[in-house]
């Protein structure tokens, strides 16, 4: 074999170790779940109130999808920001 051969054989090996490793890296990441993987997490559950401007209070049959919302402001927690929309079926900030 060539020089050129031998070092082109060389680098795709190493390309494909790297590839079969974060494959593996994300195989293994993908299949722990909270219980496998040791991690508690604490759900709490508080509904907004019912209004016009918020929450219709129809009820659904299940849960398909929960979004994860980061408002980016300083500050900010989970809590503020139900307690603000909560605050608008009380009428208060809307226009």
């Amino acid at each position: 074999m060539t020089k050129v051969k031998t070092s082109f054989l060389i680098y795709a090996l190493a390309v494909l170790t790297v590839l079969a490793a974060v494959i593996v890296i994300l195989t293994v990441s993908a299949s722990k779940t909270p219980e496998k993987s040791g991690v508690e997490a604490k759900i709490e559950q508080r509904i907004i109130k019912k209004s016009d401007h918020t929450y219709d209070g129809e009820l659904i049959e299940e849960v398909r999808f929960i979004t994860v919302h980061y408002t980016a402001n300083p500050g900010s927690s989970a809590i503020a920001n139900r307690n603000y929309f909560n605050s608008l079926a009380d009428g208060h900030g809307v226009k």
